[in-house]
């Protein structure tokens, strides 16, 4: 009796009260967003005066990888586009703040040499500014569109390996 009483009173009190403060932070979290006051200036690279700031960002072939590189580009970033296929790196050609490097993510070596150049980068003292490299984009790797009950083991740890079917 006594803990049919004590889960009524949790019930009844304690759920309200937790609804209401995930609400309310809800709530605050939107006032910063549409005030500005929620520190998304300090991912822009504009606001770095005294750096030059750089992404790496696997999957950069084709999709979101690709968009991605764009878009940070265009916003400032020196972009590490790294790609599968060396011919990926055409698509790279027009615009100077984006440096192709051939990369299978799922072979250690070219992952290690992939890093050695963006440690070389970000040493190099051809800038007044600190290089830094400032985030890294995991995308590789490839999908299938099947129904989950209806396909091989098989492709599943080719997709968990990120090697083609």
């Amino acid at each position: 009796m006594v803990h049919a009483a004590y889960w009524s009173l949790v019930v009844v009190i304690a759920t309200p009260i937790t609804i209401f403060s995930v609400q309310l932070g809800a709530l605050w979290k939107l006032f910063l967003w549409v005030t500005g006051l929620d520190a998304r200036h300090e991912y822009d690279p504009k606001n770095h005066a005294n750096e030059e700031l750089a992404v790496a960002v696997t999957g950069c072939d084709s999709g979101f990888g690709r968009e991605f590189a764009m878009v940070a580009a265009q916003e400032g970033f020196v972009v590490f586009a790294c790609c599968l296929q060396k011919e990926s790196f055409l698509q790279f050609e027009y615009t100077d703040r984006i440096i192709p490097l051939q990369v299978n993510v799922t072979n250690d070596d070219s992952v290690e040499a992939a890093a050695k150049t963006v440690q070389c980068w970000t040493n190099e003292k051809t800038s007044s500014k600190k290089r830094v490299l400032h985030a890294l984009c995991n995308n590789a790797g490839i999908g299938i569109g099947h129904y989950f009950d209806w396909t091989d083991l098989v492709v599943y740890q080719k997709v968990m390996d990120g090697t083609s079917p």
